[in-house]
């Protein structure tokens, strides 16, 4: 049998290797953030499998959800045609390929930009959703991806200073846009500090300021872990 999937297996590996990038500050004020911390989360994952047959993964990212069916199986007549080329973020599988194991989709909320979380169908909820209408009996994790920058952030008073403030005001953004009696945070401290990843500086040259990472993570209310 596989070793499960879990979002405190996710939390680990993941955040364990983020904390070693001092170059965090560059990163997160270049481009395509979003798009760099699921890169990320990919190879952290995949290297931190197994390798073993029967309880590593296999991480793929951005399969369509026509070509996961085609390999899975699957109830895509539940969505509309358009949807049938959306690509979920991450998917896990078991490391022979057999089954899913998990679907994630990721959001960046950098700032505190709600329409991340709540913007159209690119909406975490709405992406959340569609993975569970296609794949009923598999585990579904939303990732909020959450920086904060130093003299950056919103204006509110509580949230301009300290990360751990701004993460609260996004944590709370999140439960306002969400249906969160369907959803739930996976951790009592919703959008958690990721250790080594707290003010910090820029390399050198002529830049100054600070950058935070934390990352929440939601899953929906009473789900099972498939083993």
């Amino acid at each position: 049998m596989s070793t499960p999937f879990t979002p405190d297996y996710f939390w680990d590996v993941v955040s364990s290797h983020l904390s070693h990038r001092d170059d965090f500050w560059h990163i997160v004020n270049g481009p395509k953030r979003e798009v760099w911390f699921v890169a990320e989360s990919i190879a952290a994952l995949s290297r931190a499998s197994t390798g073993h047959l029967k309880t590593g993964h296999r991480v793929y990212g951005e399969q369509s959800y026509s070509s996961l069916v085609k390999d899975f199986g699957g109830d895509i007549g539940s969505l509309d045609e358009d949807d049938h080329r959306k690509l979920p973020d991450i998917t896990v599988a078991t490391d022979y390929a057999s089954r899913l194991l998990a679907v994630l989709e990721a959001k960046l909320c950098d700032d505190f930009e709600p329409a991340n979380l709540d913007g159209a169908k690119g909406n975490l909820q709405y992406q959340l959703d569609m993975a569970r209408r296609v794949f009923p009996a598999v585990p579904v994790i939303g990732v909020i991806f959450t920086v904060h920058h130093l003299c950056r952030a919103v204006s509110d008073k509580h949230s301009a200073v300290e990360p751990i403030r701004f993460f609260n005001h996004v944590s709370d953004h999140a439960e306002k846009v969400m249906n969160f009696a369907t959803y739930e945070w996976c951790h009592p401290d919703r959008i958690r500090p990721v250790p080594c990843l707290q003010k910090i500086k820029p390399l050198g040259g002529m830049f100054n300021g600070q950058a935070s990472l934390g990352i929440g993570l939601l899953q929906p209310r009473g789900q099972k872990y498939i083993s």
